[in-house]
């Protein structure tokens, strides 16, 4: 505790040039923090399905047109209905639109409604502001809904969605999507990259004002409802099957009304092609960051030392030893990362506060997940190491006395 205690008022005592050190270390931790996070956001959308996408499979995108919905039902099949038609898929994961409307006062309302099979749903976890993401095996049919929406849906209301049959089905919210999210499972209009942003959409409020809900497809079931149709779907087949299989099945599908087509294992190699070309573009300056930030913690470090070396001296006449000089410095260093890690999270804070136009060309978000953690936890070890090590070297060349009466002083 008494080296604590030392630590801080050596922090006091040289205080423009720790403040110096500071705003260095925020500035180093705010943007690995931005650039780790631009390399690793989009692998979260593709992590929950590696295994699918490293398996013999396909990917299919069904499109429908408003007279699609009164076509005989064979021709609109939800996703577990595809396994008959297919030769002997294992699994698969697929997202449903679903061809009724929400009821609200008696009436019918526009909203872009969907369901997610368990598959899906086990895997996948989208940012949900309020409440919690849909639980299948619960008995009452449950929705989540995207916040702040026009018809005032909320976390712990209810929905009524017309049933197809002159009556409706009553679901609980238990979640608020946020906005301005990807959400994997909701098929985008990037087929032509096939990778797996097909598989992802974004959703923000300023594009459409209508809501988004979304069911669990075994839930409807348990409640009779069947009033939905394959949207897009990762569909795994085991090792055995051919390539003539899987084209049949293509074919298939392409009948069935699937507006586009591709063999997983292109999706996969786009994909890394996709990662590959974002650490490329991004990993060199991270590299930069933790050099600059390793030679100027040295250059910190020694100047510091060497304007503490008296300090020490004094302690070490005091009972002291190098050890326990070496520990002020740790525990200074401590200091100094645990006050620039709070100041990059103040400074973080206030940039969306700021004009667009500021940070208009960097991707100004720093995502919660392991990579990013690494990366800062790195950088911040990178410098403690180098700040409680520097002290070590120099005073390993003085004797008190010599540092005391400037004897030899190097």
């Amino acid at each position: 505790m008494m080296l604590f205690i030392t630590a801080l008022k050596e922090f006091k005592r040289h205080i423009f040039m720790n403040i110096v050190t500071l705003i260095e270390l925020a500035v180093s931790i705010i943007l690995v923090g931005v650039i780790t996070t631009a390399v690793t956001i989009k692998y979260k959308y593709y992590g929950p399905f590696r295994d699918v996408y490293d398996s013999n499979g396909i990917y299919c995108r069904f499109i429908y047109a408003a007279d699609d919905f009164g076509q005989p039902e064979q021709t609109l099949l939800y996703g577990e209905q595809l396994f008959p038609y297919l030769s002997s898929p294992e699994k698969i994961v697929c997202s449903n639109v679903i061809k009724s409307f929400p009821v609200k006062d008696g009436e019918f309302i526009n909203a872009n409604c969907y369901s997610f099979n368990d598959e899906l749903i086990d895997r996948y976890t989208p940012q949900i502001g309020r409440g919690r993401w849909l639980k299948p095996k619960k008995d009452e049919l449950e929705v989540v809904v995207t916040e702040n929406n026009k018809y005032g849906w909320k976390k712990g209301g209810y929905v009524e969605l017309d049933d197809g049959k002159g009556g409706t089905i009553k679901a609980k919210i238990v979640g608020e999507l946020k906005d301005k999210q990807y959400i994997a499972g909701i098929p985008s209009d990037n087929d032509g990259n096939n990778d797996f942003s097909m598989f992802v959409s974004y959703i923000d409020s300023k594009d459409t004002d209508l809501p988004m809900l979304i069911f669990s497809s075994s839930q409807l079931r348990r409640y009779g409802f069947d009033g939905d149709a394959c949207k897009c779907a990762l569909i795994e087949y085991p090792d055995s099957v051919s390539g003539e299989q899987l084209d049949n099945d293509m074919q298939t599908l392409n009948l069935l009304g699937s507006l586009y087509t591709t063999e997983l294992k292109n999706v996969r190699a786009r994909s890394i092609d996709y990662f590959m070309l974002q650490l490329s573009n991004y990993l060199p300056l991270i590299l930069v960051i933790l050099i600059m930030t390793f030679i100027s913690s040295i250059s910190i470090a020694a100047l510091s030392a060497r304007q503490r070396l008296r300090d020490y001296a004094i302690y070490y006449i005091c009972g002291s030893r190098w050890k326990s000089c070496v520990l002020v410095n740790l525990f200074f260093s401590l200091i100094i990362s645990g006050l620039a890690a709070i100041g990059a999270a103040a400074i973080y804070h206030y940039i969306p506060k700021l004009p667009k136009s500021v940070f208009a060309t960097l991707p100004m978000t720093i995502a919660s997940d392991m990579w990013v953690a690494i990366s800062v936890i790195l950088l911040i070890a990178v410098y403690i190491l180098v700040s409680a090590a520097m002290p070590l070297i120099i005073i390993g060349r003085n004797t008190p006395k010599e540092i005391l009466t400037g004897g030899n002083n190097k």
